[in-house]
């Protein structure tokens, strides 16, 4: 049988990198023809890892703050992205779009093309009124475990864990940060941690304090590394050179960290914030810090008791297939699919 074609459109997702790419991709490029419309990056059509993508990059781009100016830029971006969404639909002729987010949805409703939502971060920049009427006209909408949105149906938000090969290492000599580089995920803590610690360590990203990152890691002396952002199927081969992945966030009530699965699969030792989804779940599994001082005295203590872990990540490699298995996710969408449209999408 033929597979039904979904166009995956975002405005912010960068191909390979985001999780706009990779769990869209883990959940769907097994049983249907998958499409990429992107925002950002080189202009035009091309293929990343195997997936068609069209970047409708636009330019549109003014620094400072000038607030009228920026309003047209906005403008301007918004009726770039609805032509580039609708050539990008005539061409490919999708079954139905995927929208990864909410200026996505509304280009389609503005269009008239049928659409999925999927929220993969608590929409608060936008109002009840937007959020619920993107919600309403979807043919369904998705959101995340750590996402809260009436009227949608949560998908775990998983990759796909066989990818990343469980090995046990001999002894511990580097722990690694994957991470989108902002306040709010605080990478310093990680670069001042490991500086404080007896492990060598790797920052792995980008983002807004990538500079204040990268300088910090050269003013390190080589105990910690920056490393840009490696695309989704490249990252498995990245974490099996360390021993310790650590995940750090600013304190909220939970947060789902998607990399901590990679880490656990891998058979890394994690260290994470309290709220993290791993440490309010599965508290035994891990070890917490709040501040780089107790991080470097949780690496310290693992670097010192190496051979007591093992255990440990064997128990959190077992855990993580059973609790964050993609084909899971794969059940609920089809589900779903099959639901609100039919016994043909089954």
């Amino acid at each position: 049988m033929k597979l039904k074609r979904i166009l995956i459109a975002s405005i912010s997702t960068i191909p390979g990198y985001s999780g706009g790419w990779t769990t869209p991709l883990d959940l769907l490029e097994k049983d249907y023809d998958v499409f990429y419309l992107v925002a950002v990056g080189r202009k035009g059509h091309y293929s990343f890892e195997g997936i068609s993508v069209t970047s409708a990059a636009s330019g549109f781009i003014l620094r400072g703050n000038w607030p009228v100016l920026n309003r047209l830029r906005i403008k301007l971006f918004d009726l770039s992205f609805l032509h580039s969404l609708k050539a990008c639909h005539k061409r490919i002729s999708p079954d139905l779009v995927l929208a990864l987010d909410i200026p996505t949805a509304l280009a389609c409703i503005r269009l008239g093309i049928p659409y999925i939502m999927r929220f993969h971060s608590e929409p608060d920049t936008f109002s009840r009124e937007i959020i619920d009427r993107v919600v309403k006209l979807s043919i369904f909408s998705t959101t995340t475990p750590s996402v809260c949105v009436p009227g949608a149906h949560e998908i775990p938000h998983n990759v796909n864990l066989r990818r990343f090969k469980y090995t046990e290492a001999v002894m511990v000599k580097k722990a690694i940060l994957v991470s989108t580089l902002n306040p709010i995920r605080r990478p310093m803590l990680f670069v001042e941690g490991i500086m404080m610690s007896s492990l060598q360590g790797a920052v792995v990203g980008t983002g807004p304090l990538m500079e204040e990152v990268r300088r910090a890691c050269k003013a390190s002396g080589g105990k910690v590394e920056y490393i840009p952002p490696v695309p989704r199927l490249q990252l498995p081969d990245l974490l099996s050179h360390y021993q310790v992945g650590v995940a750090t966030y600013s304190r909220v009530p939970e947060i789902y960290q998607m990399k901590v699965n990679g880490y656990l699969a891998t058979g890394l030792m994690t260290v994470v914030m309290p709220w993290t989804h791993l440490a309010l779940r599965a508290p035994e599994l891990t070890t917490v810090a709040q501040t780089a001082e107790q991080l470097a005295e949780k690496l310290n203590w693992i670097h010192d008791n190496w051979e007591q872990t093992l255990p440990i990540r064997r128990a959190a490699r077992d855990w993580v297939h059973q609790n964050y298995s993609l084909e899971a996710a794969r059940q609920i969408f089809a589900s779903l699919l099959k639901k609100h449209l039919g016994t043909d999408w089954s």
